[in-house]
């Protein structure tokens, strides 16, 4: 944490933030304060519209937030000042209309017309997160399946190639449990820490932040919100043995957390692919007894509607 604390007083360069998401008016602050700490701020997701719109361009019925128009064209400027660039899509998917669209294309954001609705980012470039595509024959038939996709597109010569593995994780390995074999041995290794963020329970050189504050290490184990509390003290006063799950993660791996949701009352004897999925399904259950630790909800199909949570 020590290293993150580093990163926000004297970060190493260059430093690129990404941001997307529907809402701009839960993202200007962050950008704010980004504003001369970041060398470049990405962004992408149904907020780039407004920001195109600021700059001119037509979005046609693509979501747009007029309120914030005046703020983003001032952070355009400062930005300008602070030198951090801010970089926009050059071309997007649009269509005639969400529900029932009966027509879909990828255009210049020069070309955006007045009955177009922007849905996503276009495809300047494609990046696949396999350490091995391989080829329509692999014997990996998730790998196989994203081949026969991007050939489809017929972008090949776009697509770069990020070198990591494929894996089972959260609810990626929840859903996709029982379309694979798996072992019905409890997984007994130990947490594999996110490449992106490095170190490891013990000593991360990497946190994440939602756009509720939540702080996290390995996605929804939070160890506190910077809403609620400065950043720097979240980072400074970190200690892994204090916090009653992460203690187990690191002490022990996934297996830990079983006998802790076996005293809470969990019963099901189900199957699980490997570590991750075994975290997750542990998480998933103990967080009604961990909200704070185990957050934000939605990582763990929580939502929050009219009857509470679902």
């Amino acid at each position: 944490m020590k290293f993150i604390s580093s990163c926000l007083e004297r970060p190493k360069r260059p430093f690129t933030m990404i941001l997307g998401g529907r809402k701009v008016n839960d993202k200007l602050d962050v950008i704010k304060y980004l504003l001369g700490l970041a060398d470049a701020v990405l962004i992408g997701g149904g907020m780039a519209y407004t920001f195109l719109l600021a700059q001119g361009y037509n979005v046609g019925k693509s979501v747009k937030d007029l309120s914030k128009l005046d703020d983003i064209k001032e952070y355009l400027e400062m930005a300008k000042k602070y030198n951090t660039k801010i970089f926009l899509p050059r071309d997007v998917v649009v269509c005639d209309e969400l529900d029932y669209p009966t027509k879909i294309e990828t255009v210049p954001v020069t070309e955006i017309r007045d009955n177009h609705v922007g849905v996503d980012i276009g495809f300047d470039t494609i990046d696949v997160d396999s350490y091995f595509v391989g080829s329509e024959n692999t014997e990996n038939e998730f790998n196989a399946s994203t081949y026969r996709l991007i050939n489809s597109l017929q972008v090949y010569d776009t697509v770069h190639f990020s070198q990591y593995p494929v894996a089972f994780a959260g609810r990626a390995a929840d859903n996709l449990v029982e379309c694979v074999s798996s072992s019905t041995e409890l997984p007994s290794g130990k947490c594999q820490f996110p490449f992106w963020l490095g170190g490891d329970l013990k000593n991360p050189e990497g946190i994440e932040i939602d756009f509720e504050g939540n702080v996290t290490l390995c996605p929804c184990l939070c160890i506190g919100n910077a809403v609620n509390h400065p950043l720097t003290e979240l980072i400074d006063d970190y200690d892994f043995s204090e916090h009653p799950l992460i203690r187990v993660l690191a002490e022990q791996g996934p297996s830990g957390l079983l006998p802790l949701a076996k005293a809470k009352g969990y019963k099901d004897n189900r199957r699980f692919i490997n570590e991750c999925h075994l975290c997750y399904e542990m998480r998933k259950f103990l967080r009604n007894y961990h909200p704070d630790e185990l957050a934000p909800a939605n990582c763990y199909y929580l939502y929050k509607s009219s009857q509470g949570e679902a």
